[in-house]
């Protein structure tokens, strides 16, 4: 089967909607091509569209074909050359936007795409050609695709490419360059790459890429300033970091920054070596700055390591340094702005250049404030544009619907979300009650062909103070501290608390809930804890005596 981009149409499935239509026989196409739906191209140092190509196919190694989708019933006059639509003329003709859209296309992959065989299909999914057709001199009939061809679309296909082969007689890419060209086609895989999960009996794509989020990053590209607010699993840390790649591809210096280390570090590792962006947490950008000016500072300082020595000597300490003479950045791009003081942005701002076409861009979810920091950002009532992420495209259906529940928002689950299994909820009445439970659960997933780095086990402390103190193995798979980073591919299960693991995600989630406290701070740990979990999610809930 081909691999689409997006995954999975991204309009409601309908059979009388042609690119529907054409999607579907598309993806029937065999392993080697990569297909893209509705690309738009634009163009260098304007936001003026330069183009719009309803599918590009690429058959990975020798031909790029742009196909141009009609429906209805099509017709075209020779003596007036005009294409008609259910009688009604076609205005732009569809042989004129194909071939735009390949223009567009081979200036936008000049370089990448200069030993391919490029040309343009039009594509008619509900009407036949007849047999004594026709067809335009200047439009062969092989790069026509009619309702029948369709049904055939794979030898359709091979005709059109036999006929721009033989046109052009292009050598064709290797793997390594194909696969460059459709990274270049994405802007970033990451950005709209499979990232759905077997598990138990669910097997669909979960994360998908809305049309809310491109409209997001649509803005992103046109406001200088502007903060985007997203609920858990809208993606906003997608969006951070495809904007920040977006951004150094373009030559900007861009700061890409978390208040948390291990998100920090998975998202650093899914850049290029070469990469010119600077990702990095707050306070490994305070360690940074304070020991260009002054060396021995961190050193003579941070043995107490106390709240006091992160959260009021280190910021007075970089406030106090001098920003004149530091190389400014292009772009500073804020992820998991919640955690960040008000005082923190101030600074950040001193060290964006002035050149008219900054960039600052802040990604944050209130709920999700932990560490009692936020309050706003300090741009006042300056004039910056503010965008609000609701849709979740990160967990199921079941799991949103419990976190609505237990702490109520706007947020809503993407259409083509699966509702995955039910919410797991134990209620335990000792600790050891919750271990052997716990451990009977672990076991019955791993039986079922789960992966130990699927599962994340989210603590409300030191493990060595838990109720899963002595928990060392589940047979031959280690229980183990998760570390600098999270590796889905691991061969153990992992724990780690919720202040190291917010922002990540993992497909199995279990959690403890201490009912020793409640309030506004418990319901913002839950919603937190509950919404890393994708697709399954184990919560044991202990009576008001019991702790883990």
């Amino acid at each position: 089967m081909a691999t689409l981009y997006p995954q999975q149409f991204p309009k409601a499935p309908n059979p009388d909607d042609p690119e529907f239509v054409a999607y579907q026989y598309l993806k029937t196409l065999p392993d080697n091509y990569t297909i893209f739906y509705s690309k738009k191209f634009k163009g260098t140092g304007s936001w003026k569209e330069e183009g719009e190509v309803d599918f590009v196919i690429f058959d990975g190694s020798q031909t790029l074909l742009c196909m141009e989708v009609k429906g209805g019933r099509i017709s075209y006059d020779g003596e007036e050359d005009c294409w008609r639509q259910n009688d009604k003329l076609l205005a732009p003709q569809p042989d004129q936007q194909a071939a735009d859209g390949m223009r567009a296309i081979l200036k936008f992959l000049e370089r990448e795409g200069k030993d391919l065989n490029f040309g343009w299909v039009l594509g008619f999914p509900d009407c036949s050609m007849p047999e004594d057709f026709q067809s335009p001199s200047r439009i062969p009939k092989h790069v026509i695709i009619d309702q029948e061809g369709f049904r055939n679309i794979q030898l359709s296909l091979s005709r059109a490419e036999k006929y721009y082969k033989q046109n052009y007689d292009k050598p064709g890419i290797p793997r390594i360059a194909a696969k460059s060209l459709v990274s270049r086609l994405t802007r970033s895989v990451e950005f709209i790459s499979k990232v759905g999960v077997r598990v138990a009996r669910d097997s669909q794509q979960l994360i998908q890429v809305t049309e809310e989020q491109y409209r997001v990053l649509e803005d992103l590209e046109i406001n200088r300033k502007i903060a985007v607010r997203g609920f858990a699993g809208t993606g906003k840390t997608i969006l951070a970091t495809e904007f920040a790649k977006r951004l150094a591809a373009r030559s900007h210096r861009t700061l890409l920054l978390f208040f948390n280390r291990t998100i920090a570090n998975t998202v650093r590792r899914s850049f290029d070596r070469d990469s010119p962006v600077d990702c990095k947490t707050f306070f490994g950008l305070a360690r940074e700055m304070i020991g260009e000016q002054d060396s021995g500072w961190w050193e003579r300082n941070s043995k107490r390591n106390d709240e006091e020595f992160w959260e009021v000597d280190v910021p007075i300490k970089l406030f106090d340094l001098p920003t004149e003479g530091l190389e400014k950045y292009d772009a500073i791009v804020v992820d998991e702005g919640q955690d960040f003081r008000t005082g923190w942005y101030e600074y950040l701002e001193s060290l964006l250049s002035q050149s008219g076409e900054e960039r600052f861009v802040v990604f944050y979810d209130e709920i999700q404030d932990l560490f009692g920091r936020w309050q706003d950002l300090p741009w006042g009532s300056e004039n910056i544009a503010r965008k609000q992420l609701k849709e979740n495209c990160r967990n199921t259906k079941s799991i949103i619907s419990y976190l609505n529940h237990h702490n109520p928002t706007e947020m809503t689950p993407f259409a083509l979300s699966p509702q995955g299994e039910d919410v797991c909820e134990r209620k335990v009445e000792t600790s050891n009650e919750a271990k052997e439970l716990f451990i009977e659960d672990v076991k019955n997933l791993l039986k079922q062909d789960i992966s130990p780095g699927q599962i994340i086990v989210l603590l409300n402390g030191q493990k060595r103070e838990s109720c899963l103190a002595e928990v060392r193995k589940f047979g031959t798979v280690k229980f183990e501290s998760l570390g600098r980073y999270y590796d889905e591919n691991a061969r153990s299960v992992r724990f780690t608390t919720i202040n190291v693991f917010k922002g990540m995600e993992a497909d199995v989630v279990f959690f403890f809930v201490d009912n020793r406290h409640s309030g506004q701070g418990q319901s913002k740990n839950l919603y937190a804890q509950a919404s890393r979990a994708r697709i399954m999610l184990f919560v044991y809930e202990f009576s008001e005596s019991v702790r883990c």
